[in-house]
């Protein structure tokens, strides 16, 4: 059923942007035999569309379900808003019934990322795109499945299901809206310093060094106004000193990397930010070094 949707979406493509073309602006003019033929076959396009995602929350495979929905509302937005905006609601809340289980057992200690993680980005980018207000409604309800869903944590797992959402975003901003991933990036510091953070403070200095620098800063901010703990450390250390390197603590305690071939290569932040650098050091010697520490730890 993806498949057919996914096939119907394609063959629809062509006939909205030859719609759209050949709207009149002003004075409606009659319809030629061709322009009444391809009218024709985009409405009965659109039927068919809406009633296979009207079908869909009866699938077995509610994945299929949930993507064939978000594709068909980006796709049908500008036809009908409310009924796209709907769609991706009755998505939204169609993940629930997905098993949470990783997405490979072999990578478990490093992500505990899931098939629900991917299909609530997929859903959160098309809402982005259309109706900011609707991402903001399904962003707050994450705070309420948090805690149900973040208890077993790989060692590279943002702080909170928000936080990683906020992140996910912010990554695919980058390119397109530097401003609007900076924003993303930094709310995502309510919940904490996530690993994704480090990610995106690189690509966002590839596009805008200010805004990497004003982020970095909201971040450290963040680590010294409250109790951090070393992984936060780590994230703040791998965008000054390694970048595309992050490190990470095992299950048994042993130090464990990650890396990103696109970002590896690019100079280290600190040497053309040494003011920065030096800041992030005070703090972390404050942090760790200075209070102190109880027996039991």
């Amino acid at each position: 059923m993806k498949k057919f949707i996914a096939c119907l979406m394609i063959l629809l493509f062509p006939l909205f942007v030859f719609s759209q073309k050949s709207t009149p602006k002003n004075i409606p003019k009659p319809l030629t035999e061709k322009e009444q033929k391809i009218l024709s076959q985009k409405l009965q396009a659109v039927s068919m569309v809406e009633k296979t995602v009207e079908e869909s929350v009866f699938w077995e495979d509610k994945k299929a379900a949930v993507e064939a929905s978000a594709e068909a509302a980006d796709l049908l937005w500008d036809e009908n808003p409310k009924q796209s905006a709907r769609w991706l609601a009755r998505a939204w809340a169609l993940i629930d019934e997905i098993a949470e289980a990783p997405k490979n057992d072999d990578l478990r200690e490093f992500f505990s990322r899931s098939d629900k993680t991917d299909l609530r980005t997929e859903i959160l980018k098309v809402a982005q795109k259309h109706d900011p207000q609707l991402t903001e409604n399904f962003i707050k309800q994450l705070t309420d499945k948090d805690s149900d869903e973040k208890k077993n944590k790989g060692a590279f797992d943002d702080k909170t299901a928000r936080s990683e959402q906020l992140l996910r975003l912010a990554q695919q901003a980058v390119e397109t809206n530097p401003n609007l991933a900076y924003i993303l990036a930094e709310r995502s510091l309510a919940d904490g310093i996530s690993f994704s953070l480090q990610n995106v403070l690189t690509s966002l200095r590839q596009k805008n060094a200010d805004l990497a620098n004003r982020l970095f800063d909201a971040a450290l901010a963040r680590f010294t106004g409250n109790s951090p703990d070393t992984s936060e450390a780590q994230v703040l250390a791998g965008y000054l000193f390694k970048t595309g390197f992050t490190f990470g603590t095992s299950s048994d305690g042993g130090t464990i990397l990650v890396v990103n071939p696109a970002q590896q290569n690019l100079p280290a932040v600190a040497q053309s930010e040494p003011v920065r650098a030096r800041n992030f050091l005070s703090a972390v010697y404050q942090a760790f070094f200075v209070r102190p520490f109880l027996s039991s730890t």
